[in-house]
């Protein structure tokens, strides 16, 4: 039985979002979402590849009877966390005007436009943009709560996400910054734990669907493939490794900038 009706996106190329209003579909009806094969019949042919308590959270954000008004909310809430996220980055760094305006163009077009991408394709990247800027504020100033908060719920999404718990460490050269990582990394462990005590089974099912399923290229830097391409480069394997390395060099060069830039600033440090 196809399911595609309840799940068709309204805006064109939404193909994320047609996996998680089909994921919560299943969900809603007590059907396992890492079931690709159920999943299929529901009008998407990408996997869902998240947890079973990201999955609950899911079905909340995405479910409901009339697709097009979750769609439609889905994207309001997309676009208030962008606008969120450059907020608490500005005013959280102190940027002037000048300062303020080339941030939102980079947010906007930077990383191969990687943020147009990202509502052109229904992800839930941009949910994380904001968490991601209260790892950096709350580990600037020395907020263990907000990490340990943050980096929870970017870990309930997406387990790469964990690598936030290691900012600390590369904003503080201290004693007091191996604590804020003990605490970051117990952050990481909780969304995992959780789905642990709600599916066993279909967490181990996530965690090996998680080493098997592997995005890449231009449009869509995976950060464990970037690695992974990172890794291989010196090799010569991987599948075209030298654009998509590049993008990853990019990609960490201007982190590495970034991280300079705000331990040299005495007033951030």
């Amino acid at each position: 039985r196809v399911h595609a009706a309840h799940v068709a996106p309204q805006l064109p190329n939404h193909w994320d979002f047609r996996v998680y209003r089909a994921a919560a579909e299943m969900t809603a009806r007590g059907e396992d979402p890492l079931d690709f094969q159920k999943l299929s019949t529901y009008g998407t042919d990408l996997p869902f590849n998240y947890s079973p308590a990201y999955a609950r959270f899911n079905a909340v954000l995405v479910g409901g009877r009339d697709a097009q008004a979750a769609e439609i909310r889905f994207l309001a809430l997309k676009l208030a966390s962008i606008l969120l996220g450059l907020g608490l980055f500005i005013r959280g760094l102190r940027l002037n005007s000048l300062q303020a305006a080339i941030t939102a163009f980079v947010v906007a077009f930077g990383f191969s436009s990687a943020l147009l991408v990202d509502v052109a394709a229904g992800n839930i990247t941009s949910f994380e943009f904001p968490l991601a800027v209260v790892v950096l504020l709350a580990s600037l100033r020395r907020n263990d709560l907000g990490l340990f908060l943050a980096v929870a719920a970017l870990s309930l999404g997406k387990p790469t996400w964990g690598v936030f718990a290691l900012v600390p460490l590369l904003l503080h050269a201290d004693q007091r910054a191996l604590r804020s990582f003990a605490v970051g990394s117990a952050g990481f462990l909780l969304p995992l734990a959780t789905s642990f005590l709600l599916d066993a089974e279909g967490t181990r099912t996530y965690i090996a669907a998680s080493f098997i399923w592997r995005e890449s290229g231009w449009i869509n830097p995976c950060l464990r493939e970037i690695i992974s391409e990172l890794y291989r480069l010196p090799l010569g394997g991987g599948h075209h490794p030298g654009p998509r390395s590049l993008l990853g060099l990019w990609i960490l060069a201007s982190l590495g900038t970034g991280i300079w830039v705000m331990r040299t600033r005495g007033s951030l440090s």
